[in-house]
């Protein structure tokens, strides 16, 4: 029995893209939000929001065009309109144009009135949201600082019963091993109080002296609106572990409130409109209520009856003129015709 033998075939090289390879790495570095501790100018450079919150409707200057325009939504008024638009047509109909216009003139600024106090009151309430005021480690110090001007990279305090005014990995606490405990009943309706803690690098920086020198940066994912999900690393400076991993149970939520514990300290990564509460928020909608849908499809209808029936007037009018009207010139439109 013979055996054919194969000759060894060398393995072809790899190829390696090293353009490819770095182009990957930058884009990865866009893709992440890295944030310096304690470095402010670097942060500034970024581009990062400010704290400051918006969740009202109208300005002072698009009031009036947005507040028509969704007025005008509802066709029952667009079919007032056109009927007032007809009035002024001399010889169409007996009633004079004002008949119409004062009752759609009502119900539009019933409705605009009504509008206009429901977004003063988110716009109250915004703004004690922004001035709250909160202490933010500055140059070894607290220092007082409303809501609205805090940043990412800030290192915030807070005492027992208060919000977080935006979403703060923790750092430290005033329990043994860095745990506290924060309630979510604003972020998902649950009251059980769920666990957060600090790493075991940053649990013992309970002064803010210690926390000023604290250097490095937390790189972490884009603002997304993943309540569950954080995935984030921490690089210091100093240690003999330099790199240390994040999740879920490190971060404190925007709107949680601080339970059982008497004082924890945090920093901001994700602020303003970028913090999970936000980004799962939608914008004030507006009201359009099943009756008004309805409403809606009747008027359709209404319109397009009325339509068929000026229409079908208008023919029998014609033919009728044509070949009976001669015969009656007084219901003529020629006067000369009466004999």
């Amino acid at each position: 029995m013979k055996f054919r033998v194969h000759p060894k075939v060398a393995p072809e090289p790899t190829i390696i893209d090293v353009h490819k390879e770095k182009m990957t790495e930058s884009e990865e570095d866009v893709r992440n939000y890295v944030i310096s501790m304690n470095d402010a100018a670097a942060n500034a450079e970024r581009g990062y929001p400010t704290n400051y919150v918006k969740t009202t409707k109208y300005t002072i200057l698009t009031f009036l065009p947005k507040n028509l325009f969704e007025q005008f939504r509802r066709l029952a008024n667009i079919y007032f309109l056109i009927v007032i638009g007809i009035q002024f047509i001399p010889g169409i109909t007996p009633t004079i144009p004002i008949t119409s216009i004062l009752p759609l003139a009502f119900v539009i600024t019933v409705s605009a009135i009504k509008e206009a106090i429901e977004d003063y009151h988110r716009y109250k309430e915004d703004k004690k949201n922004n001035q709250q005021e909160y202490q933010v480690v500055r140059d070894g110090q607290l220092v007082a600082v409303e809501s609205q001007f805090i940043e990412a990279g800030d290192i915030v305090y807070i005492p027992k019963g208060t919000k977080f005014p935006a979403d703060l990995v923790m750092l430290s606490s005033s329990t043994e091993g860095g745990i506290c405990y924060v309630q979510t009943a604003n972020l998902d309706g649950e009251t059980n109080l769920k666990m957060r803690k600090s790493l075991r690098v940053t649990s013992n920086l309970s002064e803010p002296s210690q926390l000023s020198k604290l250097k490095g940066v937390i790189t972490c994912d884009p603002p997304n609106e993943r309540l569950y999900q954080f995935t984030a690393r921490m690089e210091t400076e100093t240690g003999e572990e330099r790199t240390h991993s994040l999740d879920i149970n490190n971060l404190l939520h925007r709107g949680a409130d601080l339970r059982n514990t008497n004082w924890v300290y945090g920093i901001a990564v994700y602020v303003g409109h970028e913090t999970k509460i936000f980004m799962n928020q939608r914008k004030a909608p507006s009201k359009f209520s099943t009756v008004e849908q309805q409403l809606n499809r009747i008027t359709v209808y209404i319109f397009a009856f009325n339509l068929a029936i000026c229409l079908l007037m208008s023919i029998l009018s014609g033919v009728w003129e044509n070949d009976v009207g001669h015969n009656f010139p007084y219901a003529g439109k020629n006067p000369s015709q009466i004999k």
